[in-house]
């Protein structure tokens, strides 16, 4: 059976998550969910009056916390969800959640995203940090997820690099399981460039700068073509479409992102460097950041 964790942040709605979680339910019921939120400690400062105080603030934030734990836990199991535990977790996020998901083995981790407000981002630096500590796939949940338009999943192909082409493979395939909870179709893009390319097209003649374009956008063309027949499950998405684009991958994603406005976008967790020039980690946290659509990250285990 499938295990989920559902995060709930402190002190925020957490309903787009809630609802995801019932979404979830009525497309795959055979799963069990723990449901975590953070137990908060306030910071030792002097502003605080008396102990007394601080601890009676304290007190009040964990039966807060406590509250939206049986709210949550009574609406799922309203809704037929399996909830296997709720907990609180005391500590400093996302350390104290890392510690958590490496202690427990889960599926998923489904949150809501903060918005970091300071620094204009779509993700708080501790969400960012979070997603740089663990290898648990991970849905960041906003309000795109209920648009029901397109999945965008971005992949990587290289020729000659078995371990990085089937990785991308299973990216499609968990695509593909997540197109019936967030989208009507399935778009795939891979990112090419080659090295040197615009010292090339600066000081090549623009004939010879075209044929060494032709000839590397045949052989992404080739490992794209590799990696998509290794997917077990693109067949069952009807009419799926293809997007081989020559460029930076996060500015590829972003404008595809934009024309496509996709539900959910599916990416990887590793870097990498080479000829595909897909660098699947800073992609992910820069899509994560900039953009507001419901991100799924599939790490490599």
């Amino acid at each position: 059976m499938k295990k989920i964790c559902l995060f709930l942040n402190a002190n925020s709605q957490n309903e787009l998550a809630v609802d995801c979680i019932k979404e979830m339910k009525s497309k795959n019921p055979e799963f069990e969910i723990n449901i975590l939120t953070l137990e908060e400690k306030l910071p030792e400062y002097t502003g605080f009056p008396s102990q007394d105080r601080k601890e009676r603030l304290e007190q009040v934030l964990s039966m807060a916390a406590q509250a939206e734990l049986d709210r949550v836990s009574d609406q799922l199991k309203e809704a037929g969800v399996k909830v296997a535990s709720t907990e609180k977790l005391a500590g400093r996020f996302p350390e104290v959640l890392t510690n958590w998901l490496q202690s427990n083995k889960v599926d998923l981790l489904v949150k809501e995203p903060l918005i970091s407000a300071s620094d204009r981002n779509y993700i708080s630096k501790g969400d960012r940090k979070l997603l740089n500590q663990i290898n648990t796939d991970v849905l960041l949940v906003r309000e795109s997820m209920f648009n029901k338009n397109s999945v965008l999943v971005g992949v990587a192909a290289e020729e000659g690099n078995a371990e990085l082409n089937s990785y991308s493979s299973e990216i499609i395939d968990k695509a593909v399981e997540l197109t019936p909870l967030a989208g009507e179709g399935l778009a795939i893009t891979h990112s090419w460039w080659y090295p040197g390319q615009e010292l090339l097209t600066h000081h090549m003649k623009e004939e010879e700068w075209l044929e060494v374009y032709k000839e590397y956008e045949t052989v992404s063309q080739k490992n794209f073509d590799q990696v998509l027949k290794a997917s077990r499950n693109i067949s069952k998405v009807k009419n799926p479409k293809y997007y081989l684009e020559n460029g930076d991958p996060t500015r590829v994603l972003s404008g595809l992102a934009e024309a496509l406005c996709p539900s959910l976008i599916v990416l990887g967790s590793v870097a990498r460097t080479g000829i595909s020039g897909y660098i699947l980690g800073n992609t992910a946290e820069t899509i994560a950041s900039s953009k507001p659509i419901s991100i799924y990250i599939h790490y490599k285990k």
